[in-house]
């Protein structure tokens, strides 16, 4: 029997800000239960995704450091 190992990579574009806060509250979660220690968020280059990510970060429980990887994209190491 095959396990699923969730994708370590969100995309959040496209998203509304409230729809990418949830997609990202449920992302960590589930990678959080999972065991896994990283993953990466991509907002894109410029707007409200890439701003507000960091202060999301701050909010979560699950979440040890949020850095940004490459301009658009933030490398998240998990508790």
């Amino acid at each position: 029997m095959r396990t699923y190992t969730p994708s370590t990579q969100l995309d959040l574009h496209g998203l509304t800000l409230q729809q990418a806060h949830e997609q990202l509250r449920e992302f960590v979660s589930q990678h959080q239960q999972a065991g896994t220690r990283q993953v990466t968020v991509i907002t894109g280059k410029s707007g409200a995704l890439l701003h507000e990510l960091p202060r999301w970060c701050t909010s979560l429980t699950d979440i040890k450091s949020c850095q940004a990887a490459t301009v658009g994209s933030y490398s998240i190491i998990l508790k």
